[in-house]
């Protein structure tokens, strides 16, 4: 019987952040190091970045030297929970990242 694909801690902790959970609450829910949680945040920034100026997928795999399959689950919370541009620009905005006024996508 298959499920579906089911959901790394990394993809729980970024769906977690998306909600507005702090980097400690999450933390404390899922028993990873703020550290961490910042950790995967971070890759999931840069894979926004990059998903923004439309690169493909195995390119930004190779570009973060990241596995396909992490950044196809990073690209589908992408399509889940930040639908257009202007969202991704203010969610990158949020976490302190300065975008160019003018993006390709």
């Amino acid at each position: 019987l298959y499920m579906g694909r089911m959901l790394t801690h990394k993809d729980i902790i970024v769906r977690l952040y998306l909600k507005g959970m702090t980097v400690l609450e999450i933390s404390r829910q899922t028993y990873h190091a703020p550290r961490s949680v910042d950790a995967y945040l971070k890759v999931f920034d840069s894979v926004l970045i990059l998903h923004l100026y439309n690169l493909p997928l195995t390119l930004i795999a190779r570009v973060l030297n990241r596995g396909e399959s992490l950044i196809e689950e990073y690209l589908d919370l992408v399509k889940e929970n930040l639908k257009e541009v202007g969202e991704i620009r203010i969610y990158l905005q949020s976490r302190g990242i300065k975008l160019p006024k003018e993006t390709v996508a």
